[in-house]
């Protein structure tokens, strides 16, 4: 099965010289479509930043990010920004906006998707919190 999501050699490093900070060394990951992934690990270990690589919010320091067959690694911020308007989605862990209510974003997405309300049911996202 192909994989929808997969990282080849990704590295993010900060810094440079005795500072320099190696966020994410060297990950491979193949993620395919049905599949349920955590991310573990200690505090400092790099999860924020591989998570926030995967979601093309930030630009790897080398290797490859590989979405649904196409590599994001170098795409320009437009093609960034749609990328993660119709592949992927980032739900903020201190995003607290909407008051713990994950599904008030997920909407918010879907209507600049274009998507109507009819869409929301069909996914199975209510129309108002409960």
């Amino acid at each position: 099965m192909t994989p929808i999501l997969e990282t080849k050699e990704l590295c993010k490093f900060y810094g440079s010289g005795d500072s320099l900070v190696k966020a994410v060394d060297h990950v491979n990951i193949q993620i395919s479509r049905g599949e349920f992934v955590a991310i573990v690990g200690k505090s400092g270990s790099g999860k924020s930043t591989l998570l926030h690589l995967l979601g093309g919010l930030e630009y790897p320091t080398s290797g490859d990010i590989i979405v649904d067959g196409e590599n994001i690694a170098g795409l320009s911020e437009a093609e960034l920004a749609l990328l993660r308007r119709r592949k992927t989605g980032v739900i903020f862990q201190a995003y607290n906006a909407h008051r713990g209510d994950a599904r008030k974003p997920v909407r918010l997405s879907l209507l600049y998707m274009g998507k109507e309300s009819s869409h929301f049911r069909r996914v199975g996202i209510p129309l108002s919190p409960p």
